[in-house]
């Protein structure tokens, strides 16, 4: 089972800056998950959105979780959460708390079975180019085949990165998507940029970028024909990952503000 937790939040106080992740990371681990942590192995099972703030929805807070376990200490620690929380230097009245997309466009529900089979329930068209948006809300760091940051979303690096946490958490295999994404997906427009974000470390800050990035999948016809085959299964894991990710964020430390995405397609 896959939550998407949405704490909105009134500001009691009057501030230019928002809550430290660390701290925000440290208060749900506290107040939510009760102390109790959830496993973490090679990957994360929740995200914490840090405090963020948007026009239309105010403040909130988002917390995701990728497992049925860490999903049920989650709902259960959400039941006890009232009144007033203070992050940093900031005071907070909680207003509302929902795991209804129709309630928060952050917020919402879902199984791995789900995902995959809404996913397959599409069919692309092969002889056109498909194009979707990714919004990078907080600072994002995606790592190459190397091990080093990359400040720039490239296809592969995010898509692999979330196929490698889709395997780690289903415990399955998936297509080998890496010739796939390198030979028919390219970047078609960007509006970045880097900023600084810290780590969960304390001695670490990390970079990450923030922004749009537009993605364009090449027409059938203008690749290899070696990858003609398996096109529609590829379009699949595309759908399925891009959806994974609205609750898996990606790169590096999720648990404390960073990689949260989200995406706008029409395929």
């Amino acid at each position: 089972m896959l939550t998407s937790a949405v704490i909105s939040l009134h500001p009691l106080t009057s501030s230019d800056t928002q809550p430290d992740p660390k701290v925000v990371s440290k208060w749900v681990t506290h107040e939510v998950f009760a102390g109790e942590i959830p496993g973490v192995g090679e990957f994360c099972p929740y995200t914490i959105s840090g405090v963020l703030h948007l026009p239309q929805t105010g403040y909130y807070l988002r917390i995701t979780s990728l497992t049925t376990p860490t999903s049920q200490t989650l709902q259960a620690g959400l039941k006890c959460l009232s009144g007033e929380i203070t992050l940093d230097q900031s005071t907070f009245q909680i207003r509302s708390i929902t795991t209804d997309n129709t309630a928060h466009r952050a917020a919402g529900t879902t199984t791995y079975t789900r995902l995959a089979m809404a996913s397959l329930k599409r069919r692309g068209n092969p002889h056109r180019s498909l194009e979707w948006t990714a919004r990078f809300l907080t600072p994002t760091c995606l790592l190459d085949d190397v091990g080093l940051p990359s400040l720039l979303p490239e296809p592969t690096t995010l898509y692999l990165d979330l196929q490698n946490r889709w395997e780690y958490f289903t415990e399955t295999q998936l297509l080998p998507l890496e010739d796939f994404l390198s030979r028919c997906i390219e970047v078609s427009y960007t509006n970045l940029r880097t900023i600084p974000a810290d780590s969960s470390h304390e001695t670490t800050r990390h970079r990450g970028f923030v922004g749009v990035v537009r993605y364009r999948l090449k027409p059938m016809e203008s690749v290899e024909r070696s990858l003609h085959k398996d096109w529609q299964h590829y379009l699949h894991m595309l759908r399925m990952l891009t959806e994974f990710a609205f609750y898996a964020g990606v790169g590096q430390e999720v648990e404390v503000g960073m990689g949260q995405f989200r995406s706008k397609s029409q395929w």
